[in-house]
């Protein structure tokens, strides 16, 4: 524009026709470049999507933005992306003519959660750089659903152990054992086993020992309690890291003892998950990715009235970034046959040593990355 300007002052000054034509020139290229973005402006039709595959923490998804309409002049589209990653991502296009083409984006996803992703911006100039005009509102894709973002999953080695025999028995979620609340079977006998539990009439009648098997009923389930309150002053990237850590470590023991048939109950400030088998675990999964950590209301509030009755509770773990005085008190008052096993937490220096914890009655493993969770927990029976 600004050598339009002095072209066109210079011709009139001068009357020079050759500098009258330079200024023709310069005007047709910025007449052309006008056009050509105010016709691929609204002519644009865009239509974009984000891989719908699970994502787990660490993978990429890709953005696809699909740019439709007739272009007579060549425009070039520039699509501004919002990535997990934190930042904008900018890709363009040339378009002319009317075959759609497609702008691919990948979008990396270090961390779990739900993030937004798809295009935030999008603009339409001429091949030259000269214009840059914002498309329409009526022609800008639809905002996409936020991308949800799955912790990783990390299987624990071993099983574990039965829960004590409930009172009450349950059709719906059994397993078969030695001892328990209703006869359902029976083996051969193995050196050891208690006379009383032989099967008699089925011995006599086949010549070989049988001892009885019973169904054990299930009821009990472990009780996961995961601190998600945020904490202020706290780093953003240690915060994600914080909870990146918990979902893992959560999703790691209810898949642990979900793959066993004994139910999980997920407990936080802002989210609560009953998980009675197997098929449960995706909506515990679901609700691992989504959760926000960022509850007002610090775990030492809620964790009394979370184990204050504990009669069902097979094992009880406690995920907290902070182990201030007050949660090692509610862990201390429970009775030690149903005391929570395990308090996972980032390692600090305010926490009781190993030794020390084990004199109180807890055990801590402490974790301060995802990369260890499977080394640690790795020993929880």
């Amino acid at each position: 524009m600004l050598l339009f300007a002095l072209l066109l002052l210079a011709g009139f000054a001068t009357g020079v026709s050759e500098i009258f034509a330079a200024a023709f020139m310069a005007g047709f290229l910025l007449a052309f470049a006008l056009a050509s973005a105010l016709a691929g402006a609204f002519a644009l039709r865009v239509k974009q999507s984000v891989s719908s595959a699970a994502l787990v923490r660490g993978g990429i998804a890709e953005g696809r933005a699909v740019l439709e309409g007739l272009f007579v002049l060549p425009a070039a589209v520039r699509c501004v992306w919002a990535s997990p990653a934190g930042g904008r991502l900018v890709y363009a296009a040339l378009r002319w003519g009317k075959r759609p083409s497609t702008v691919s984006c990948p979008l990396l996803c270090p961390h779990r959660g739900a993030w937004e992703a798809g295009i935030v911006r999008l603009t339409c100039g001429d091949v030259f750089g000269l214009f840059c005009l914002p498309v329409p509102a009526s022609r800008r894709p639809a905002p996409l659903a936020p991308l949800l973002v799955y912790p990783e999953l990390y299987a624990i080695p071993g099983q574990p152990p039965l829960p004590p025999a409930s009172m009450e028995y349950s059709e719906k979620n059994t397993r078969t054992a030695d001892q328990g609340d209703s006869f359902s079977d029976t083996r051969l006998y193995r050196s050891g086993d208690p006379l009383k539990r032989i099967h008699w009439k089925l011995s006599i009648r086949t010549g070989e020992l049988h001892t009885r098997q019973y169904e054990m009923s299930l009821d009990q389930r472990a009780l996961i309690l995961l601190d998600d309150s945020v904490c202020g002053g706290e780093d953003p990237e240690a915060a994600l890291g914080y909870a990146d850590m918990a979902a893992e470590c959560a999703a790691a023991l209810a898949y642990y003892y979900l793959s066993h048939r004994q139910g999980v109950l997920l407990l936080s400030a802002g989210e609560r998950v009953d998980a009675a088998g197997p098929d449960d675990f995706d909506e515990l999964y679901t609700a691992l990715a989504g959760m926000a950590f960022d509850a007002q209301q610090p775990a030492a509030v809620w964790l009394p009235q979370a184990l204050a009755d504990l009669r069902a509770v097979c094992a009880c773990y406690v995920i907290t970034r902070r182990p201030s005085d007050d949660v090692l008190d509610c862990l201390k008052g429970v009775p030690a046959p149903r005391r929570p096993a395990v308090l996972v937490c980032p390692s600090a220096a305010d926490i009781p040593k190993e030794g020390e914890a084990l004199e109180q009655g807890l055990r801590i493993l402490p974790v301060s990355a995802p990369r260890d969770i499977l080394a640690r927990l790795g020993g929880v029976q």
